[in-house]
């Protein structure tokens, strides 16, 4: 899945969370299934910030000096 399938899942996992009729099992295995999507979420963000940063430095080293 990527960032934004994870983080639909995740805010469809947190609504559940809150629903009252929710039962304590099932709010142990909802509270699980979020802390891995949020992992997962994380890793997606850091590895964008990681490309964002290599392009970034790719883009400084162009010279864009016309004269």
């Amino acid at each position: 899945m990527d960032f934004e399938a994870n983080l639909a899942k995740l805010e469809s996992l947190l609504n559940k969370l809150e629903n009252e009729q929710t039962t304590i099992d099932e709010s142990l295995k909802i509270y699980e299934q979020a802390i891995t999507l949020s992992k997962k979420c994380i890793d997606s963000i850091n590895k964008s910030k990681g490309k964002l940063e290599m392009l970034t430095q790719e883009l400084n080293k162009i010279d864009f000096d016309i004269n």
